[in-house]
């Protein structure tokens, strides 16, 4: 079943001849043809029954065919027909809006509300199995080697604290862009989703302003900053911050390579050297994250492995 609030009509009908006849109101969306209750996507009669007809088959079919008929893949378009069957908050506030004005009765109520919980029910397994939101990635491949020579070279910097940004200004210093071969470094801080449903991509402005009271995005930022201004602007910085549980971590990172045609990623080992020259573990979490960017992701992956900062650690102890 699907709902759409601004294609609801109503109008008001009889039960038949007689004095004693009761009214009834007839409500239908989806389809504003009213006398044609087959077409719409839901039709329910106020009165003695009850009768809600779902249009789940139409909707499917007329996402699906389409689909296919464009060429879509075919995973892809039944994806998408059994996307446009599923329903969310707004159907149950509709539900409960027509029990609130009696158009349906509480038994009809009930049977509405556990329809849509057992369709997106078993609609969310079956998506989740189906659709692979990196297959987008395979059809673009855009390595170092791809590279023109004296063209811009793009980079994807991806930072989990301010432990490698030193290493890695001087990482892409000694690339040496020029004017005649800039480089275009997009700085992507990766923080991990905390109590939120939704991950978050917030593009940072560059400016000349520091505190004592930055955060660390914008420390990392403001390192980049000063290293774009030390390259007299042949190198170009431009930095985000990826809000987002780390199991889906990846895809930010793949999306933002793949719209601003990244070249090359540049990921922190998920390991560090202490102080000793031994290495322990940094998060488990960064590790798979890094495999899976490296397996999945648009262009060429670099993993950095960042010794100077246990050397620092040595000569201050």
């Amino acid at each position: 079943m699907n709902v759409s609030v601004w294609n609801m009509k109503g109008r008001r009908m009889s039960d038949g001849g007689g004095p004693d006849r009761k009214a009834r109101h007839v409500y239908s969306w989806g389809n504003p043809d009213v006398d044609i209750p087959g077409r719409n996507t839901c039709h329910v009669s106020s009165g003695d029954v009850c009768h809600v007809s779902s249009g789940m088959g139409p909707y499917r079919e007329g996402a699906f065919l389409p689909s296919v008929y464009y060429k879509m893949p075919t995973v892809d378009a039944i994806s998408l027909g059994l996307i446009m069957n599923a329903q969310g908050v707004l159907g149950l506030g509709l539900f409960k809006m027509l029990k609130k004005v009696k158009a349906i009765d509480h038994e009809s109520f009930v049977v509405m509300c556990t329809s849509m919980l057992v369709v997106a029910g078993s609609i969310t397994p079956i998506i989740k199995y189906l659709y692979d939101p990196s297959r987008r990635y395979l059809s673009y491949k855009r390595t170092v080697m791809h590279s023109k020579p004296n063209s811009e070279l793009r980079v994807l910097v991806c930072m989990h604290d301010e432990e490698n940004v030193h290493t890695t200004i001087n990482l892409l210093q000694a690339l040496y862009p020029t004017k005649w071969s800039p480089m275009a470094i997009y700085v992507l801080h990766l923080v991990e989703l905390v109590g939120r449903a939704k991950p978050l991509l917030i593009p940072h402005k560059l400016t000349r302003k520091s505190s004592s009271k930055a955060t660390m995005s914008q420390r990392i930022v403001n390192a980049f900053r000063f290293s774009e201004e030390s390259n007299h602007r042949v190198a170009s910085v431009q930095p985000f911050t990826a809000i987002s549980p780390y199991a889906s971590m990846h895809n930010e990172v793949c999306a933002i390579a793949l719209d601003r045609k990244i070249s090359l990623i540049i990921v922190p080992f998920n390991r560090r050297f202490n102080a000793n020259g031994g290495l322990e573990l940094f998060k488990k979490a960064v590790r798979t994250m890094n495999n899976v960017v490296r397996d999945k992701a648009p262009c060429s992956v670099a993993i950095l492995v960042d010794r100077a900062s246990s050397a620092a650690q040595a000569q201050g102890m």
